[in-house]
């Protein structure tokens, strides 16, 4: 972790040992940027999640690609915030919309960054007023197309659905493809047809 804290995204060099965790955060604010901070948060919750992962047998992920990792969740919760809009001004078509009271909608979405070996998947699940009630993200190595990745998130988004025991929910996406294809009955001819069908199932 040295590695990170001293790259060219922080640049955190020479300062001393904090006494606890807390007195550290409290540095980094101090010492950041906002947006630097915000990264720095993210990056320290990925590795305890690695540490964490590795400890029971399973395969963590490699020191460079924390901060990577980080921007594109950052990126992706930045995206999936509800905007503000003014009481006075009229909501444009393509807002976020709020499902019917009892449903949770869920909204799906991929990343490809640039000039990684890695691709992102994230969702976040609100209820009828708006509130967020779950979110997750994850990375996987490789490189597929953007439709393939976005099929994925679909299936990423369900499956952690499933895991909550959500009865009615409602999935959104921003790809025309994939949800033409999650709409239809037959995506063998698809590239991610396999994600679609596991959809269904």
């Amino acid at each position: 972790m040295e590695k990170i804290w001293k790259s060219h995204r922080f640049g955190i060099i020479g300062q001393p040992k904090p006494v606890s965790m807390w007195d550290w955060i409290i540095q980094l604010q101090q010492q950041l940027t906002e947006d630097s901070f915000l990264l720095a948060v993210v990056v320290v919750w990925k590795a305890w999640e690695s540490r964490n992962r590795e400890m029971h047998g399973e395969q963590g992920m490699a020191t460079d690609e924390f901060i990577s990792w980080g921007l594109t969740f950052l990126n992706l919760y930045q995206q999936a915030q509800l905007p503000r809009t003014p009481i006075h001004q009229r909501a444009h078509q393509t807002e976020w919309k709020p499902p019917r009271e009892g449903i949770i909608k869920l909204n799906f979405d991929a990343a490809l960054p640039a000039g990684t070996n890695h691709y992102s998947v994230a969702v976040i699940a609100r209820d009828w007023q708006g509130h967020c009630i779950f979110w997750a993200a994850r990375s996987f190595r490789g490189r597929p197309r953007a439709v393939d990745c976005e099929a994925h998130a679909a299936l990423f988004a369900l499956t952690r659905a499933k895991e909550e025991s959500w009865p009615s929910i409602i999935q959104e996406g921003d790809c025309l493809k994939v949800v033409e294809a999650l709409r239809g009955e037959d995506a063998q001819s698809c590239s991610f047809g396999a994600y679609v069908e596991d959809c269904w199932l």
